[in-house]
């Protein structure tokens, strides 16, 4: 019976399993072949464990990514009804309310509000 070394690893959720490839010439330079199939092996597998942690995180970065975008969009949303509440109450439309910062034209709509005011109670 001859023992065979296998290689374990994973790639995208599937179970890998493969036999070690080794030099079988024979003599004296088999040992130094399947310890250098061994190592090359060892490497491969140490890339493709980095590999599927990097993709694991990548994953967790966009899921992140995606729930920050939510509510950036949901906080944007909120600060432009705001805005546009705030533009209807102080002036009706985004004219009026720049209107109302330059005090002389604020103090002319005023003056017209108020009149408009005193000709409704008569």
């Amino acid at each position: 019976m001859e023992k065979i070394r296998l290689v374990i690893y994973r790639v995208n959720e599937n179970l890998m399993i493969d036999d070690m490839i080794t030099d079988r010439s024979g003599g004296g330079g088999e040992g130094g072949n399947a310890h250098a199939a061994a190592s090359q092996t060892e490497q491969v597998n140490e890339l493709l464990i980095q590999m599927q942690h990097m993709k694991i995180e990548v994953m967790n970065m966009q899921s992140s990514i995606e729930q920050q975008v939510g509510n950036f969009r949901v906080f944007t949303s909120n600060q432009f009804h705001v805005v546009n509440n705030n533009i209807r109450r102080f002036g009706g439309t985004i004219q009026g309310a720049v209107a109302r910062q330059n005090r002389r034209e604020a103090r002319r709509t005023e003056q017209q509000q108020q009149a408009q005011a005193a000709a409704q109670l008569q």
